[in-house]
């Protein structure tokens, strides 16, 4: 998908790495390439993101499930002068919910709402929850008086400061989220559901022509400004 919308917008593939000895293979393209896109898994995603702060080749990462070395890769970013720009998720839309959802989470914080989620994707994906539901569920515990962490549960009753998420793996499914705030009177559903991975990959190179000839660590925060 990506090396489609790439053709459409003018751009040009020079090589896609798959495996270690692809990082040999791809030296002397990597020093003409302008950017990299990673949508790899956890546990390749930071050696990616390295070997592209030694080759001097700016990064686009959607890749989730290392954020627990954020710091350390934020670090060795700034050290190179390279440039990093990381979304747990690139659609729009998406985006456009995790504003609405931090809005939802201090607008009610004053009141007696319990947050609960839910996130579906395809049997294929690996990290659970997913960096989307992370970020939600970081966004509404960072704003609330009551729930101080999130837990994986089928049941949305958990202890009154644990905010539980329900993970779903089945199909083909693209990526559903959604975030509840529950009161003795009524309901509040925010969700999203992403109808094809065309959405990922077109702001995945929207990313990637903003962070081109940039240096630092960005986010979707600064290419929307919100």
């Amino acid at each position: 998908m990506l090396a489609e919308l790439a053709a459409v917008r003018g751009h040009m593939i020079h090589g896609i790495i798959d495996q270690a000895e692809d990082w040999e293979k791809y030296a002397e393209v990597l020093s003409t390439s302008d950017i990299a896109i990673d949508f790899s898994i956890p546990e390749a995603a930071v050696d990616n993101m390295i070997h592209c702060f030694n080759a001097a080749l700016p990064v686009v990462v959607g890749t989730t499930g290392w954020y627990d070395r954020l710091e350390e890769v934020q670090t060795i970013c700034s050290k190179a002068k390279a440039a990093l720009f990381y979304a747990p998720n690139f659609s729009v839309g998406m985006n456009a919910v995790f504003a609405l959802n931090l809005s939802l989470t201090r607008m009610l914080n004053q009141f007696d709402y319990r947050f609960s989620m839910e996130e579906r994707h395809h049997i294929h994906k690996l990290d659970a929850p997913s960096g989307t539901a992370i970020r939600l569920a970081t966004d509404i515990i960072e704003n609330s008086n009551s729930q101080r962490e999130w837990k994986i549960s089928e049941s949305q009753y958990l202890e009154e400061e644990v905010l539980p998420i329900k993970v779903v793996r089945e199909g083909n499914i693209k990526g559903y989220h959604e975030v509840k705030a529950e009161s003795k009177h009524e309901i509040i559903r925010l969700s999203h559901e992403a109808l094809s991975r065309e959405a990922f990959a077109a702001g995945a190179l929207l990313a990637a022509e903003f962070l081109y000839g940039k240096t630092g660590v960005f986010t979707m925060k600064d290419l929307l400004k919100f």
